[in-house]
Parts: structure tokens; C-alpha cells; sequence
């Protein structure tokens, strides 16, 4: 029981860090969208 509790948690952790970082990817784009559009 205990370490299926843990790998949930670990589980959650990993979603967390990649939506972060598929936040940032998405933050790069629109930047470099407005970017563009600017010039």
C-alpha cells in the first residue's frame, strides 16, 4: 500500500514539473509570436 501512495505522489510530481514546463515552451512561443508580429 504504502508504495503505491508513494508512486501516486511521484506521479503527481512528474505531471507537475512537465506542465510547467510545457507552460514555459507556450510562454517562448507567444514571445517570440509577438515578436515577430511586432517587426
Amino acid at each position: 500500500m504504502e508504495i503505491n501512495i508513494i508512486n501516486i505522489k511521484s506521479n503527481e510530481c512528474n505531471f507537475f514539473v512537465i506542465l510547467q514546463y510545457q507552460i514555459k515552451i507556450e510562454k517562448k512561443k507567444i514571445i517570440i509570436i509577438l515578436i515577430i508580429f511586432h517587426i
